[in-house]
């Protein structure tokens, strides 16, 4: 049976419909990580679901060990209290991920609220305009060298 045009475009409608109407729960049970400075670095079962349309869950790959790591040079960096941090860091393949902690002072909890990893060149990618006014940390230190060839003068 051959579908007419109308029909194709009604079925597709209400398939964004669904969407829209389907939306995900997040849930905020922690998943104990670490301690560190007195206080408990925890996750969000949050970063254990799956992105919608994607095979693997947000935290793919990333070991408490990279959380902790992360966390401890933050706080050297001067992490703030009561406000959500976006800490980029080195992974091993050389290239920058990212995660959001949120570090609840007077509960003694960081929370590891979600985290990115794109694998990009430098951590400024991540720091783009629309998280100009956003607390960002970064954890490594990066240093672009210039070509100094094209600039001698004879």
């Amino acid at each position: 049976m051959i579908k007419t045009f109308k029909e194709i475009a009604l079925e597709e409608a209400l398939k964004i419909v669904k969407k829209k109407q389907e939306k995900p729960t997040i849930s905020s049970e922690p998943i104990d990580i670490s301690h560190f400075d007195e206080c408990e670095i925890i996750r969000t079962k949050h970063t254990k679901e799956t992105r919608a349309g994607q095979l693997v869950p947000r935290d793919d790959g990333l070991r408490d060990a990279i959380i902790l790591k992360a966390v401890k040079k933050a706080w050297k960096k001067g992490l703030k209290p009561n406000t959500k941090t976006m800490i980029t860091y080195k992974n091993k393949k050389k290239k920058y991920d990212m995660i959001v902690i949120e570090w609840k002072d007077k509960q003694k909890k960081i929370i590891l609220v979600t985290s990115i990893q794109d694998g990009k060149d430098a951590p400024k990618y991540y720091f783009g305009p629309k998280h100009k006014n956003d607390e960002k940390i970064m954890t490594e230190s990066h240093i672009e060298i210039g070509d100094l060839s094209t600039n001698i003068i004879k």
